[in-house]
């Protein structure tokens, strides 16, 4: 029961991500997290939890100046 009230207090923030990336294609965990007022922490929890369900696709890119980084896509 806990985890469902959960997913339902996870799914705005979920949602707000999507939006995101729907409209601004691929980014790194720390662009969204800026742009959905979230902690990197939470947004890489949440984007992982969205590739589970097949929402999202993760990939590796470069970052200058800090490696190599994930960045998700909307699954068209």
């Amino acid at each position: 029961e806990k985890a469902k009230e959960k997913a339902k207090e996870y799914e705005p923030i979920k949602t707000a991500i999507f939006d995101f990336l729907k409209a601004n294609g691929t980014k790194t965990t720390a662009e969204i997290a800026v742009a959905v007022g979230e902690s990197s922490p939470k947004t890489s929890a949440m984007c992982r939890q969205m590739v589970e369900e097949n929402r999202l696709v993760a990939s590796d890119v470069s970052v200058k100046g800090k490696g190599k980084q994930k960045a998700y896509t909307i699954v068209e």
